[in-house]
């Protein structure tokens, strides 16, 4: 009995020392594996670094060669840049040679250009234009001084020098640039005086019409104007600028327009202001433009004429329609835009005639003639 209890005792002590060196094993096994993935993992990272060590030294290799490369590029050219002393002494010489062939050829220029002057003197005059009055038959034939006067007169007058003084300052520019002497070889200066200097504002003034009308008449629509009556010298004048819309390659513009500047007002009450707007400035505009197309088109074919002469119909107060109206805070100012409006209504009721206005609802013609 105790025998069999001491074997069992011993076998019992076998398997549990069997079991527990088994999972010292498995933990030793564990341990090991564990430290194995920890060996790779710093094998991995030292594997990385040193890649990208490697790399780096690569770059600085690649930068390496391009400096020596460039600086054996500079070395070859200040190699060529340098020049022994004997060839510095050669171009020299050849320098000084060039220098006096150069000194030669100008000393021969002037000769001959001596030689020119002196036989052509006569052909070789500048010709001055200086202003003088037509001589002979029918000199000047209704134009005492010649076209290219009579605009610089002008310019003079649009840029702001006074009528009464463009004679002067002609004359001071004339003598200040060009030598008195020089003057007399081409027969003197004759000056107008000053009444053909204001004559002139009223060609300028005809001819800004004429601009001002075409630029109105060729305008798709009037986008908006303004009115305002000023006194001056006891008298009032009134101006009408506007901005209209216009079509140039294909997109619409809006320029600023000032029609015929300013007119005279001979009323005072409103319903005189506005027939000024539509007689001083837009019937006079018409007026001008209608004579220059007639003019324009006298040897055109009658189709083309005719459609040449319709512009000047565009020009009227029918063309305000829709457009925005402007003026100070003054009840006539006020009033003078509402009469204007009914002036509006009944140039767009004579430009549109009677057919198109049966054709057209109440509220349509109401919006067809309304200003704002």
């Amino acid at each position: 009995m105790a025998a069999s209890r001491q074997a069992a005792f011993r076998t019992s002590r076998a398997a549990t020392v069997k079991r527990l060196v088994g999972v010292a094993t498995h933990e030793a096994i564990l341990e090991a594996d564990e430290a194995c993935e920890e060996a790779l993992a710093a094998m991995e990272m030292r594997a990385t670094t040193a890649e990208r060590e490697v790399g780096e030294l690569r770059k600085s290799l690649d930068e390496s060669s391009d400096n020596v490369r460039y600086w054996r590029g500079e070395s070859k050219k200040n190699k060529r840049m340098r020049s022994d002393p004997a060839a510095l002494r050669r171009k020299d010489r050849e320098m000084r040679e060039l220098r006096v062939e150069l000194h030669r050829l100008r000393v021969q220029i002037a000769k001959y250009q001596l030689q020119g002057a002196s036989s052509g003197a006569a052909e070789a005059k500048v010709k001055l234009n200086l202003p003088q009055r037509g001589r002979g038959k029918g000199a000047g034939r209704g134009c005492p001084f010649p076209n290219w006067f009579r605009r610089m007169v002008q310019k003079l007058i649009t840029i702001g020098v006074p009528a009464s003084s463009a004679t002067e300052a002609i004359a001071t520019i004339v003598e200040g640039i060009i030598p008195e002497e020089v003057i007399d070889e081409h027969g003197g200066m004759e000056l107008p005086d000053w009444s053909f200097m204001k004559q002139q504002r009223t060609e300028v003034a005809a001819l800004h019409h004429i601009c001002a009308g075409m630029a109105f008449a060729r305008s798709t629509r009037v986008v908006d104007f303004e009115t305002d009556e000023s006194p001056l010298n006891q008298q009032s004048f009134g101006v009408m600028p506007m901005r209209l819309e216009e079509m140039v390659d294909g997109e619409q513009v809006i320029r600023m327009w000032s029609g015929v500047g300013m007119y005279q007002l001979a009323g005072q009450t409103a319903k005189e202001e506005a027939e000024a707007m539509n007689n001083k400035c837009l019937g006079r505009l018409n007026a001008f433009t209608k004579l220059y197309l007639q003019e324009l088109t006298r040897d055109q074919e009658s189709a083309d004429a005719a459609y040449s002469l319709a512009l000047a119909d565009e020009v009227g107060a029918h063309k305000c329609a829709g457009a925005v109206g402007r003026t100070d805070n003054a009840t006539p100012a006020i009033a003078s835009i509402r009469h204007f409006g009914e002036i509006v209504g009944e140039s767009v009721d004579a430009w549109l005639g009677p057919e198109k206005l049966a054709a057209m609802s109440p509220e349509e013609q109401k919006a067809s003639k309304k200003i704002w």
